[in-house]
């Protein structure tokens, strides 16, 4: 398995959930962020079997990497839980607006340059 197929899975589906989100309407839209959320599970699911497969400092490398991506995960879950309506006025709201950007780039951020470092 190729060791840039996570982190390629992991932009395409950030690019799919922006042009879901940005670009389209209607059912178009709702199926562009659903192939997105599941490319994003296939680029988990892949980073995880990497770590699986490595040993010693590689394996604690990829481990990181891994926290990385689901820290982008946990961005998008509370990007999509402020779209969905749950949460529809107040400070909790408000909060989500701020907050999601910067935990997605959290996550984002180290894990593009921890990908190309190794």
């Amino acid at each position: 398995m190729p060791n840039k197929l996570p982190p390629s899975c992991v932009l395409l589906a950030l690019t799919l959930l922006y042009a879901g989100e940005r670009v389209f309407d209607g059912k178009m839209r709702t199926g562009l962020n659903r192939v997105g959320m599941a490319t994003l599970g296939v680029g988990l699911l892949l980073a995880l079997v990497r770590i699986m497969r490595n040993t010693g400092d590689r394996r604690k490398a990829w481990a990181e990497v891994f926290f990385d991506y689901l820290v982008v995960f946990v961005g998008l879950s509370l990007y999509a839980t402020q779209r969905s309506g749950i949460v529809s006025s107040g400070r909790l709201f408000t909060l989500l607006q701020v907050c999601w950007p910067g935990v997605l780039l959290l996550g984002l951020l180290p894990a593009i340059a921890q990908e190309m470092a190794m």
